[in-house]
């Protein structure tokens, strides 16, 4: 990678850490957005994983799944403009995982829309355990 490169790259991680933590929806739309797409995709979840700065939700590779965790970025990069996403499909029909991650006090606010590990605790960062 030439150092132009990493030099934007470097840059674009340091202005996603400085966009502050909010949710442009209206409570409206965002207790819509928690009752239909976020809970839909909390439900298909089989794990979930802290990390420092976020979360790893991991799915079974059912059809349409892509497409569903398609949806939720494309709708969530509009309104929480502070979080990265990566996502990832194993070969051969393998899990999927979707990261959401941003600065610090993105887990909380993760927590408070609905997709969060309810019942992990701050030892769960220190392994991969998983919960459901």
């Amino acid at each position: 990678m030439s150092p132009a490169c990493l030099s934007r790259s470097a840059r674009m991680i340091r202005r996603m850490t400085n966009l502050p933590i909010v949710c442009t929806l209206t409570s409206t739309e965002l207790a819509a957005r928690r009752t239909g797409l976020l809970a839909d995709v909390r439900r298909a979840c089989t794990s979930v994983r802290l990390t420092d700065d976020g979360l790893v939700l991991t799915f079974d590779a059912a059809p349409g799944r892509l497409a569903q965790l398609g949806e939720l970025i494309d709708l969530e990069r509009q309104c929480c403009r502070f979080l990265r996403f990566r996502l990832e499909a194993a070969p051969d029909d393998g899990p999927v995982r979707l990261e959401l991650s941003g600065p610090s006090g993105t887990g909380a606010f993760l927590a408070s829309i609905g997709l969060d590990a309810s019942h992990a605790t701050s030892s769960d960062l220190a392994g991969p355990k998983t919960v459901r």
